[in-house]
């Protein structure tokens, strides 16, 4: 849905957005609705762009899922233009609380999580500069993916959607937000010439 939100936000609504996955068949709505430019995945991390296509990529909720995390984000680099931004979102905190709970009633959870030294590390060894990274969702949102109908479904929904938006609030409180469920990270390409 980052397209979509996207388009909404941008001055320029002209401006290019791409998007690409392995599957399309359960977000061929979404795509339709985007109008973004879809491109199917072939390849488990080779992204199908060429060098400095991009001025900025987003990840939101990717990562974690890739077969290889090293090997995709080598591609982002190389897909970004110098000076690209690389904005990556919805990485499962490795001391989350949620993914601790789903990991103890076997609800699944991500066989990845990360720490933001480790996701700091990556970017680094990777070629792009960190520039902020933090944690996001103490209270994970439990009502986006429901459509309530019933006044009782309305009113457990809008209970739900309030207790979201104290994420603002207490993201910012220590020890707290190290338990969030997610983490995020903004970095850049940089390319950096040695003078001697």
């Amino acid at each position: 849905m980052v397209g979509y939100t996207i388009r909404h936000y941008l001055e320029d609504n002209l401006a290019e957005i791409h998007g690409c996955d392995i599957q399309i068949g359960k977000y061929q709505e979404f795509i339709e609705r985007s109008s973004l430019i879809y491109t199917p995945l072939k390849h488990p991390y080779q992204l199908p762009y060429g060098d400095n296509y991009f001025d900025v990529v987003i990840g939101n909720g990717v990562l974690e899922h890739v077969a290889n995390d090293s090997e995709s984000l080598k591609e982002i680099y190389r897909i970004l233009k110098n000076d690209g931004y690389f904005i990556v979102t919805f990485l499962p905190n490795h001391l989350s609380y949620t993914e601790f709970f789903n990991r103890v009633l076997r609800n699944g959870g991500h066989r990845r999580r990360y720490s933001l030294k480790q996701i700091e590390q990556m970017l680094l060894h990777s070629g792009f500069l960190p520039i902020e990274l933090g944690y996001h969702q103490v209270f994970p949102s439990l009502a986006s993916f429901s459509a309530p109908i019933g006044l009782k479904e309305r009113t457990l929904s809008l209970i739900i959607d309030r207790i979201y938006d104290l994420n603002k609030y207490v993201e910012k409180l220590w020890p707290i937000y190290k338990f969030s469920a997610n983490i995020f990270a903004i970095a850049q390409k940089k390319i950096f010439s040695l003078k001697f």
